[in-house]
């Protein structure tokens, strides 16, 4: 049993496994057998057997939090990721040895949201919306809004 006073509980890491489909609605695409929940947060480093272009089919708007929702480990190939739109709720990191990764669905922003991209480009290919809020850039990589 859990308890928490004062703090929201933070989420799981999932981090992309990709041995059995390119969908992120199969349990066992990702380390922990199960699919990103809201409040998860997704990492993507090695690619699994089924490749680099990703399907996000998860219910669409899933608040991905933590502090950073959205992680490209160090070295990670170039993933593109399409599919339903998502509800960022935490930032966005690209590590370093990245040459490009590409994120094609749409974003609703829950907050103001720092995107790190410390090596590399990335394309944020959707739209991104939510109401008064924006994105500030960090690192020495190349963010893309196309």
């Amino acid at each position: 049993m859990q308890f928490c006073l004062g703090t929201a509980m933070a989420g799981t890491t999932q981090s992309w496994v990709g041995n059995t489909s390119a969908n992120w609605n199969n349990g066992a695409n990702w380390n922990n057998a199960t699919n990103p929940a809201a409040g998860d947060s997704v990492s993507f480093g090695v690619a699994g057997t089924s490749g680099t272009t990703l399907n996000n089919d998860l219910t669409a708007d899933i608040n991905l939090a933590n502090t950073t929702a959205i992680n490209f480990a160090n070295n990670a190939p170039a993933y593109t990721l399409t599919g339903n739109r998502i509800t960022l709720g935490g930032n966005v990191s690209v590590g370093t040895g990245i040459t490009a990764e590409s994120v094609y669905f749409n974003i609703l922003l829950s907050g103001t949201r720092t995107v790190t991209v410390n090596s590399g480009i990335l394309t944020l290919g959707g739209v991104v919306s939510g109401s008064t809020y924006g994105i500030t850039k960090a690192g020495a990589g190349t963010l893309t809004l196309a």
